[in-house]
């Protein structure tokens, strides 16, 4: 089984992937890492201060990688069997953003968390059943109901990808 996480920058990703992996004796991959140890980067976009990957590329080197975590945004575009799309609140999530990036790269990504950015490509990318909004208020509650989707496949159809909208707001949209 692949797992996807994905997500806003700072909604939790790398540590509740981490996580998921040890319970599970599964193997983590950091997408970009593994983009960039495999020569999957197409380009640097410079203004952005990030790098384009190969997506192709990757989807063929992670085609026969079984039983992993894919940590990162784009995770949700290779081939995943469930992906988990972390949410954090606007409020919270600016405030991490703001240790970590410059106001304009702020801005840009807590306009992606209130807008549902990486739901929406999740969705697009993948069958509806396998993809669910999870708030990450704690690594381990996230955690373990994570654990609880993967193992129980009734539970998991009947609650994947209900789009909440629930940060669509004025209060999130003054934050910008």
């Amino acid at each position: 089984m692949k797992i996807a996480v994905t997500g806003t920058s700072c909604t939790g990703k790398t540590v509740v992937s981490k996580k998921i992996a040890e319970i599970l004796d599964y193997r983590y991959i950091d997408i970009g890492e593994f983009a960039e140890e495999h020569n999957a980067i197409l380009e640097e976009d410079v203004e952005r201060k990030t790098k384009i990957v190969d997506e192709k590329k990757l989807k063929k080197l992670l085609k026969n990688i079984e039983n992993a975590v894919i940590d990162g945004h784009y995770s949700e575009l290779l081939s995943p069997d469930t992906v988990f799309v972390l949410r954090c609140p606007p409020q919270i999530l600016k405030e991490r953003l703001s240790k970590k990036f410059h106001p304009e790269k702020v801005k840009e990504n807590l306009l992606a968390e209130i807008l549902d950015s990486c739901l929406i490509s999740a969705a697009k990318h993948n069958d509806n059943t396998i993809v669910f909004e999870i708030e990450n208020n704690s690594v381990d509650k996230t955690a373990k109901t994570i654990l609880m989707l993967i193992k129980n496949k009734k539970v998991e159809e009947s609650i994947a990808f209900k789009p909440t909208r629930k940060y669509l707001n004025d209060e999130s949209l003054d934050l910008l």
